[in-house]
């Protein structure tokens, strides 16, 4: 049975926690004085290393980026929602800047480490 209630709470959820989101996002770029392209290189790579540290696995591990790369995916979203609002709308080519900038330094070192433990025969 279809509901009468005409306001959907799906989109409002969503919203306010993107919301909540920028205003976290500008008190953390507030704090740190770092560049955001900056803070997101140290997110990926902090994903990384956590991930490697909590499941005892390999740095040359392949399955170490997925965590990174989904915290990465779901601060985009996150994104996404808080500019549907804006008078310029979803900006995807920064989007696509923020996950290249939180993924690439994680992947190229997973390379390395790849590499070199081909390299040293282990």
């Amino acid at each position: 049975m279809p509901s009468r209630c005409s306001f959907d709470f799906s989109i409002w959820v969503a919203r306010l926690n993107a919301s909540w989101y920028q205003d976290f996002k500008g008190v953390i770029l507030a704090i740190i004085p770092l560049a955001k392209d900056a803070v997101h290189l140290y997110i990926g790579v902090g994903a990384l290393l956590l991930t490697c540290l909590f499941t005892r696995s390999a740095l040359s591990s392949t399955r170490s980026l997925i965590p990174g790369a989904l915290l990465s995916i779901a601060m985009e979203l996150l994104d996404l929602v808080g500019d549907l609002d804006s008078p310029v709308g979803p900006m995807w080519g920064a989007y696509l800047h923020d996950l290249i900038n939180t993924n690439l330094l994680p992947v190229l070192i997973v390379i390395v480490a790849n590499v070199r433990s081909r390299w040293d025969g282990r």
